[in-house]
């Protein structure tokens, strides 16, 4: 078991950067991982890699920004 196998995160801002690498950490770690950006082309790489790995991503496609 690892030591987030029984939890689920959502990270925004997950197609690149510091939430890329949140949402891949967090997945290695065993969680599984809603993957929120605009960027749909970076969504949909960021959870073919989750799951070449092993690990369960969700695509969200969605814009947060406070305009």
């Amino acid at each position: 078991m690892t030591e987030f196998s029984s939890r689920c995160a959502i990270v925004t801002g997950a197609a690149s950067g510091i939430g890329r690498a949140t949402a891949s950490g967090l997945a290695a770690r065993g969680a599984r991982v809603g993957i929120v950006d605009r960027n749909a082309e970076g969504v949909a790489s960021v959870c073919r890699v989750i799951a070449a790995c092993g690990g369960i991503a969700m695509p969200l496609i969605a814009d947060l920004r406070n305009t």
